[in-house]
């Protein structure tokens, strides 16, 4: 799906920026989550396929639910079983 295993560091990086998108409850942190996603190469058809596990998601679990979906495709990603 095109997402690369990322190092911890730069892991670590990323969930900074998508929980600063979430705690502000704005109301276009989907947008704001979809840029990230995308700037930090995930692709499009891995954001596509993040951002719509999250369309029935209410905003106040979206943090949660994007950790777990981001997780459980980088730890894919980095299985050679795939």
């Amino acid at each position: 799906m095109g997402v690369a295993a990322a190092d911890g560091a730069a892991l670590m990086g990323l969930w900074a920026t998508l929980a600063s998108v979430f705690t502000r409850r704005d109301p276009a942190a989907r947008d704001e989550a979809e840029r990230v996603l995308l700037e930090a190469d995930f692709g499009v058809a891995a954001t596509t396929a993040i951002m719509d596990r999250l369309a029935h998601v209410p905003d106040a679990e979206l943090e949660p639910a994007l950790e777990r979906i981001v997780s459980k495709l980088v730890a894919a990603a980095g299985d050679p079983a795939g």
